[in-house]
């Protein structure tokens, strides 16, 4: 439900761009699936791709608290 939250709040009134919505989404998926899913393995270029998204999203979070 955060994220639900988080998109309706952040993401639909356009206070940060639409690709972190889904940056946070899919990472939280991927998550899932690891701690819950049978033996999950990832491609490496998927989470070097994803975890550089992720530092971009958290340097613009950081900016916004600020």
């Amino acid at each position: 439900q955060l994220i639900g939250w988080f998109n309706k709040k952040f993401i639909k009134d356009g206070i940060f761009k639409k690709k972190y919505g889904i940056t946070v989404h899919e990472a939280y998926d991927l998550r899932t699936k690891s701690d819950y899913g049978d033996f999950k393995s990832f491609a490496k270029e998927t989470v070097e791709s994803l975890l550089q998204e992720l530092k971009e999203f958290s340097k613009i979070v950081e900016a916004y608290v600020k």
